[in-house]
């Protein structure tokens, strides 16, 4: 039987960075589209080069994983 309170492995990405201004339309981690906003942003996979891209997300998701 699996335990509910077991921390999931969320991969090797990079501290979120922020906050920023969306000047364009970004997709954030949840799917959701965000434009003239503050979001918040961190890198995909910082193991890997070239660098994967970026992922957007909003103060939810910073405090969330703070």
């Amino acid at each position: 039987m699996e335990s509910t309170n077991t921390i999931r492995y969320r991969g090797p990405q990079g501290p979120w960075e922020g906050p920023m201004f969306a000047w364009r339309p970004v997709q954030d981690i949840h799917g959701k589209r965000h434009w003239l906003r503050k979001i918040y942003r961190r890198e995909k996979n910082r193991m890997v080069w070239p660098q994967q891209g970026w992922e957007y997300g909003t103060i939810f998701d910073y405090l969330r994983d703070a």
